[in-house]
């Protein structure tokens, strides 16, 4: 029995070896995630605008749109937590950073009180996990005691095929960043794909998040103010399928959300397009993003206030 313990943890430990060597394989393969955080790391002093946030965020702002030395740091399902992270360790070494772009988006405003929305035809959750690790091992940004979280146990985005994949496709967006969404893959029913979660505002927030995000964005808005750089705060535009399942009360939130930032940093700004109607349906990929030609046209409104 013995011997075969020892055998058994023997094996255990191979295994537990192997995993790791490919761990360590493939962090010399790049992706969307450790491409963004070297650019940034070797683009420090050069930077002049960087967009931090999610998809909303990703997808529908061009940097090329924005100027020259913009950046697009923002990735696909990323929680503001990583972002607050990002803002605290990287902006005040950017010596020539003017603005720094972050969402203020209504999907956030949750805080418990989210039902599901029936006219959604996309499945969320699921993929908590996958963020978490590629937040961890490639951007390095840990908001937890873990050090660690595996990519093998935990991904289940592409680190297979990645081994094979050319450079381009590999960082999965282009060399500032941004991913533009084509028309020729929009969902046939893109009018109802990824629209909001319904809130119920009689049920009270969760206080704990709450404060934490609260505390996030005072963090993010204090390392700006003392880099000398504006926060610009942005509601990117919704289609009107995902506006009509917008609480109103909730929007209110976000608004005193805002004017209780400003009362410590009034140099804060906030732009709200959520709600804005002069887009057209050709503008988005589905209810929450925008289309190729679409992210094209706001960042050229965003490029506006910017400069």
């Amino acid at each position: 029995m013995k011997k075969f313990l020892i055998r058994l943890l023997a094996i255990a430990l191979c295994c537990v070896f192997a995993l790791f060597l490919v761990e360590l394989y493939l962090l010399r393969i790049p992706n969307r995630y450790s491409y963004k955080r070297e650019y940034i790391e070797n683009h420090i002093n050069d930077i002049r605008v960087l967009v931090l946030g999610n998809s909303f965020m990703e997808d529908d702002i061009v940097p090329q749109e924005l100027g020259d030395h913009s950046f697009n740091a923002a990735i696909s399902g990323r929680e503001p937590v990583y972002d607050f992270e990002l803002g605290k360790r990287f902006i005040p070494q950017m010596t020539h950073l003017e603005a720094v772009v972050m969402p203020l988006d209504y999907r956030a405003f949750a805080f418990g009180r989210e039902r599901v929305n029936p006219r959604d035809f996309k499945k969320h959750g699921g993929s908590e996990s996958t963020f978490k690790c590629m937040n961890y091992k490639y951007l390095q940004v840990h908001v937890d005691p873990f050090w660690y979280w595996s990519e093998i146990l935990n991904s289940e985005l592409n680190y297979k095929s990645r081994i094979w994949m050319p450079y381009a496709q590999q960082i999965e967006s282009d060399t500032l960043g941004s991913v533009r969404l084509q028309d020729a893959n929009k969902n046939p029913k893109w009018e109802h794909w990824d629209l909001p979660r319904l809130y119920d505002t009689s049920v009270p927030k969760n206080q704990q998040e709450f404060d934490a995000f609260r505390e996030g964005y005072r963090a993010l808005a204090k390392v700006a103010h003392d880099r000398g750089c504006r926060l610009i705060l942005l509601s990117t535009p919704k289609y009107k399928t995902y506006q009509a399942d917008v609480n109103p009360e909730v929007k209110e939130e976000m608004r005193q959300f805002v004017a209780d930032l400003r009362k410590d940093y009034p140099d804060v700004e906030y732009y709200d397009f959520e709600l804005d109607t002069s887009f057209l349906p050709e503008d988005f990929h589905d209810a929450g993003h925008m289309s190729e030609a679409g992210a094209v046209k706001f960042s050229r409104m965003l490029r506006k206030i910017i400069y």
